[in-house]
């Protein structure tokens, strides 16, 4: 039922709110209301207080006359208020990329490389190959993700008010804003917490209270053993010279002074196999390295070679194995050139088009509004049905929101749920769709 349309009243009605118009207009916001949305409400409200305050001839209110009338004014302001609020505060949303949902719910990975949970927010969860990870719950300042088994690198977005939880086996770690890598394994009851950067709070078995982790540090905590490890990821990241046999298995003794191998490990998550110095580009196959979590390594390992020789020699696949590990590492500046090579040397590829949408999101995160929309524009141009064509086009609905106004978005919502009806920015569209 809407206001809009007038609401008969019997004789006595009448009456009565020509006599007292605060009275009768409480009893019919109590008896006409039915079921109606909360903007429905407002409006409706409006209308009714819009009448009762009209009469032919001016008189003057008592205070008892007026009470009533003010208290609905009350209620109107409040209910603006509070849709207003639940605007502002909605939930977060998420999409999976490069995997699928199973049957329980858990995120599972669909080629050798990892599956991605990009949350609206810009936080994002890289998930390896062989784990099984779930999103428990999500709301307006963050979300709840649970750790089954294997290894999830953590990069979240900081804002303020945000709150993090994740599981792991009988740990929880709470999040406000950092980067780290959660390894969890289930039948060595083996936790594994390695940071990057900002703080942590890990709680459960082992400790009386919360553990608290600073960024260069490493948690191992072996639940059957009883034991709590913490180390600096520094001292575990030194090179260490291999041993002789070590040597003459990979070759014989190179020219003095120069080590047959060079262990580069990466201090994000002090794991990784070494990479060895002779490498050469053309035999890497940094795509399968990248779910093991060496992101440091791998972008010092091009940088060992020179980057722009790097990006010139490397094939597609490794093109978008560095500008991953860069973006995940913290190195815009690298991910940017290797998106730009990735698009210069193979125009025709599907990576090529990706690198579209991660130029864009790479944009975003540097707060350059206009360049993002550009990339997301270009990426819809090419890849209309593409892998992140759901999410270019909820992306540029909430920046042309942010740069435009609401005017201009309304018609990007339009689009989005067109295209889109069941996408992760399916709500916000219809919100914007409906705002007045």
């Amino acid at each position: 039922m809407s206001f809009d349309a007038e609401i008969p009243m019997t004789g006595k009605d009448a009456e009565n709110t020509a006599e007292f118009p605060s009275e009768a207009l409480v009893q019919l916001i109590h008896t006409q209301q039915g079921h109606m949305s909360v903007r429905q409400r407002i409006e409706g409200g409006r209308s009714l207080l819009a009448r009762s305050m009209w009469s032919r001839r001016p008189r003057r209110w008592s205070m008892r006359e007026m009470g009533p009338v003010l208290a609905v004014a009350v209620v109107v302001i409040g209910l603006v208020i509070s849709a207003r609020g639940r605007r502002a505060t909605s939930a977060l949303s998420v999409a999976v990329d490069g995997g699928h949902l199973d049957r329980e719910g858990f995120v599972q990975a669909e080629s050798p490389r990892p599956a991605r949970l990009r949350f609206s927010d810009g936080t994002e969860v890289l998930l390896d190959r062989d784990t099984r990870a779930s999103v428990r719950s999500l709301d307006s300042h963050g979300a709840r993700v649970s750790l089954a088994e294997g290894t999830a690198h953590v990069d979240v977005l900081h804002k303020p008010g945000t709150s993090w939880l994740f599981d792991a086996g009988p740990f929880l770690v709470h999040v406000t804003g950092t980067s780290f890598t959660l390894a969890w394994k289930a039948a060595d009851q083996q936790l594994d917490l390695k940071m990057e950067r900002g703080t942590v709070e890990v709680s459960g078995p082992l400790s009386d209270g919360s553990i608290l982790l600073r960024s260069g540090q490493h948690l191992i905590v072996r639940v059957r053993q009883r034991e709590t490890l913490i180390r600096d990821v520094e001292d575990e990241a030194a090179p260490q010279r291999p041993a002789p046999e070590a040597r003459a298995a990979e070759g014989g003794e190179q020219e003095a002074g120069t080590p047959a191998m060079t262990a580069v490990t990466s201090a994000a998550t002090g794991a990784g196999a070494p990479l060895h110095a002779s490498r050469r580009i053309e035999n890497v196959d940094w795509s399968a390295e990248l779910p093991k979590g060496g992101f440091e390594a791998i972008v010092e390992e091009a940088e060992r070679w020179g980057v722009e020789a790097t990006l010139n020699k490397a094939s597609s696949e490794n093109l978008a194995a560095l500008a991953d590990a860069a973006r995940y590492g913290r190195r815009d500046d690298v991910a940017r050139r290797a998106l730009l090579a990735q698009r210069r040397r193979f125009p025709g590829a599907s990576a090529a088009r990706d690198a579209s949408f991660l130029l864009g999101r790479l944009e975003e995160s540097q707060h350059d509004v206009a360049g993002a929309i550009e990339w997301f524009d270009r990426y819809l141009d090419e890849s209309p049905s593409g892998t992140y064509a759901s999410e270019a086009l909820g992306r540029k609905m909430i920046l042309v929101r942010a740069l435009y106004g609401d005017a201009r978005a309304r018609a990007v919502a339009a689009s989005y749920l067109s295209r889109f009806p069941q996408g992760v920015y399916a709500a916000r569209a219809q919100a914007l769709a409906r705002a007045p």
